[in-house]
């Protein structure tokens, strides 16, 4: 039988040896046996050089995405978190290996696979792509705001999610660091942007927050093709500061801080 994998046919005796760094052929036939299914690997392009974490495997079929996290229970936070959001991702179903209170050998995330091209390849393809910069940064501040309305739902709800004591009463946000054009899809048929990753996601205060989110909205822009940046001219000063004081002004208004 034969598979593809990143666009080369290859026999599957030979596929143990000819996986990318960072996958297990055997976690990919427990993962064809468990959901029934036949998935290849799922490759994120590096960011900043930075290769594939350890700890972190993703494979796919044609409809889910299956991500495998290994001997830790910190993704446990990240699955209540999916479990609560209101966005395009959701989580499916979730298997388990080992079930004591310390260890955990692995856990697999099914999870629905969205249309659409990241942003980066877009780019880097020179790829045709419309969108305006209004909706572009309302679609931005919207994700804020869902991440954090998620990050209040889990509060409410799970000991994990409990916010610290902070002396000087500024509260926190629930937010979400990595805006790199490699974690949001564009899908060219229904012209919509879609967030694919939320990882890291945390508790932080306030004041920290709003410092952050200037560096945010850059990294969320830069990700765009240069030549959709050099049309709404994104390298000028005066149209950065005027997008980023109206993202902070609805962001004010718009997140209830959480004490």
């Amino acid at each position: 039988m034969l598979v593809k994998v990143f666009s080369k046919q290859i026999n599957i005796s030979m596929l143990e040896n000819k996986l990318p760094r960072g996958f297990n052929h055997r976690r990919m036939k427990l993962i064809n046996r468990v959901f029934k299914t036949d998935v290849t690997p799922l490759r994120k392009v590096p960011q900043i050089g930075l290769e594939q974490s350890a700890t972190i495997e993703m494979y796919a079929d044609d409809q889910f995405v299956y991500k495998v996290f290994l001997g830790s229970r910190q993704h446990e936070q990240f699955e209540l978190f999916l479990k609560n959001y209101q966005g395009s991702m959701q989580i499916l179903d979730v298997y388990r290996q080992g079930t004591s209170t310390n260890f955990l050998k692995l856990s697999i995330f099914k999870i629905n696979k969205i249309p659409g091209m990241t942003l980066t390849n877009i780019g880097e393809e020179k790829l045709s792509f419309e969108m305006s910069l209004p909706k572009a940064v309302t679609w931005f501040r919207d994700q804020i705001i869902e991440i954090h309305n998620t990050g209040i739902r889990c509060n409410e709800r799970y000991e994990q999610f409990k916010v610290g004591n902070d002396p000087w009463d500024h509260g926190f946000v629930f937010t979400f660091s990595d805006w790199h054009g490699q974690n949001i899809l564009f899908d060219s048929k229904t012209k919509k942007l879609h967030l694919v990753d939320f990882e890291p996601i945390d508790w932080i205060p306030v004041n920290t927050w709003q410092l952050l989110i200037k560096d945010q909205l850059r990294s969320f822009l830069n990700g765009f093709p240069d030549e959709w940046k050099r049309h709404h001219k994104l390298y000028r000063h005066d149209i950065v500061r005027k997008i980023t004081q109206e993202l902070q002004d609805d962001l004010n208004q718009l997140i209830k801080y959480v004490f």
